[in-house]
């Protein structure tokens, strides 16, 4: 019982930490990127990787799948899981100024940042996961041209 207490106090302090660290919501995609032409999920993580990161990256391709499928086989939705590590990713890491382990959907000028969220559904509650993804995800391929 002591050690699920931890575990809790540990899972929700890294929550509260991800949750206030978030480094805006526009993204510089050029002069006229206003609606975008897709969404794109990226889970931005580095090469050592524990048990929660690969359900955040597994869990998220799913429940996007699950979602919407056409969208995601038409490209107007896009999941991309980038290495923070490797030189072959600086544009995109340039592009949306991710400086650490993130889960964000972007489309045109706006950055929704999921990673608090993605951490804590990811193992324990799919369900909440696809819930949280539908409320960022819906207004934005709306948007899409």
């Amino acid at each position: 019982m002591k050690n699920i207490l931890i575990i809790s106090a540990v899972v929700l302090g890294i929550a509260l930490y991800f949750s206030f660290r978030s480094s805006g919501t526009t993204v510089d995609n050029g002069p006229d990127a206003v609606g975008g032409d897709k969404v794109e999920v990226i889970y931005f993580h580095f090469s050592r990787r524990c048990l929660t990161c690969l359900a955040v990256e597994s869990k998220t391709r799913e429940a996007l799948i699950a979602l919407y499928p056409e969208e995601f086989s038409n490209g107007k939705i896009t999941f991309a899981s980038v290495n923070l590590e490797e030189d072959k990713n600086r544009d995109i890491i340039d592009r949306v100024k991710a400086t650490s382990q993130a889960l964000l959907v972007i489309s045109g000028n706006e950055k929704k940042d999921l990673t608090a969220e993605a951490f804590l559904y990811a193992n324990n509650d799919f369900d909440k996961l696809k819930e949280t993804i539908k409320k960022v995800v819906d207004p934005l391929i709306k948007q899409v041209n």
